[in-house]
C-alpha cells in the first residue's frame, strides 16, 4: 500500500509538472504571436507614415512653384519644329539628348500665376513647415530663397 501511494504522488507530482510545462509553451507561442503582431504593425505604420509623408512633400513641392508664381508650363511643338527646320536641333541631338537642354532654354514657356495666389501659397508654405516638422526645413529654406529672389528685384 504504501508503494501504490508513492507511485500516486510521483504521478501526481509528473502530472503537475508537465501541465506547467504544456502551460508555459502556451504563454510562450501566446506572447510570441503578440510580439510578432506589434513588429508587422509597426512596419505597417512606418510605411504609412512615409507614404503619407511622399504625398505631403510632393504637394508641397507644388505649392513651391506656385510660390515661385509658376503655374506650370508649356512646351511649344511649333518652336521645337522650327528649331529642326532651322538646323538648330539636329537627329545627333536627338540621339544624344542634347535637345533637352536647347528645347528647355527655348521652347518651354513657365506659364504664371497671379500674386494672390503666390501670396498664399507663401504663407501656406510657413504655416506647413511650422505645423509638420517634416516641412520645416524644406519651408525655411524656400522662404528663405523667395526672400532672397524678392530683395535682388527690389534692387
Amino acid at each position: 500500500m504504501g508503494n501504490l501511494v508513492l507511485v500516486w504522488a510521483w504521478g501526481k507530482i509528473i502530472f503537475l509538472f508537465s501541465s506547467a510545462i504544456i502551460i508555459l509553451f502556451k504563454i510562450w507561442q501566446i506572447l510570441s504571436s503578440y510580439v510578432l503582431k506589434i513588429q508587422a504593425e509597426t512596419r505597417l505604420q512606418k510605411s504609412s507614415e512615409a507614404e503619407t509623408d511622399t504625398k505631403l512633400l510632393k504637394l508641397f513641392a507644388e505649392l513651391v512653384w506656385t510660390a515661385n508664381g509658376r503655374a506650370g508650363s508649356h512646351v511649344s511643338d511649333k518652336c521645337i519644329e522650327l528649331l529642326f527646320e532651322k538646323g538648330f536641333i539636329t537627329k545627333e541631338d536627338v540621339a544624344s539628348n542634347a535637345m533637352k537642354g536647347k528645347i528647355g532654354d527655348i521652347c518651354i514657356v513657365s506659364l504664371p500665376v497671379g500674386l494672390a495666389s503666390q501670396e498664399a501659397a507663401i504663407i501656406s508654405l510657413a504655416e506647413l513647415g511650422k505645423r509638420y516638422k517634416i516641412l520645416f526645413e524644406p519651408a525655411r529654406v524656400t522662404l528663405e530663397s523667395l526672400m532672397e529672389q524678392l530683395s535682388n528685384k527690389s534692387q
